[in-house]
């Protein structure tokens, strides 16, 4: 009740960052209303079901820099939808599988928090549909990492660098 409230305002920028848990149905509330930017930066995890009505939300940033962890779902319904930046800063690592997803984005930019890297997230990110990609990768990379990024031309932060 209380985001269907919210979402019915007509707000440029909205942070629920307290919240640990969103449902699915407080998510929905906000599908459809736009919203300029929206960051829910408490969540550490997010479900498909959540991370859909999130990102149908109408919302232009999205910002969910609290997720420690993402999996392939919620990968694919994050970037079903037209979000200009999507950040997820806190998400340190993933799998190949929530990456490939995630190089489907096609907004702006995307945001990882990538402390490491390594070559199979690598090749799923490079094929990206976009170059502005933000890494934060503070591991040395492996050659083939690095040969990938270059050879995609990701437009990346890699330990406080420019790549």
């Amino acid at each position: 009740e209380a985001a269907r409230e919210l979402a019915r305002n007509k707000l440029r920028s909205l942070s629920l960052n307290g919240l640990k848990t969103f449902s699915p149905e407080a998510a929905q509330a906000f599908a459809g209303h736009t919203v300029g930017q929206l960051s829910v930066n408490g969540l550490t995890k997010l479900s498909p079901e959540a991370a859909r009505a999130l990102a149908a939300s109408g919302a232009t940033s999205l910002n969910l820099n609290g997720l420690t962890e993402l999996d392939e779902e919620a990968a694919k319904e994050l970037v079903k939808h037209k979000v200009l930046y999507l950040s997820l800063s806190g998400l340190t690592s993933i799998t190949p599988a929530a990456a490939r997803a995630l190089a489907e984005f096609s907004g702006q930019r995307l945001e990882l928090g990538l402390t490491t890297l390594d070559a199979a997230v690598a090749r799923e990110i490079v094929k990206t549909k976009k170059y502005s990609v933000l890494l934060d990768v503070r591991e040395p990379l492996s050659d083939e990492t690095v040969l990938l990024l270059l050879q995609r031309n990701i437009q990346g932060e890699i330990g406080r660098a420019h790549v």
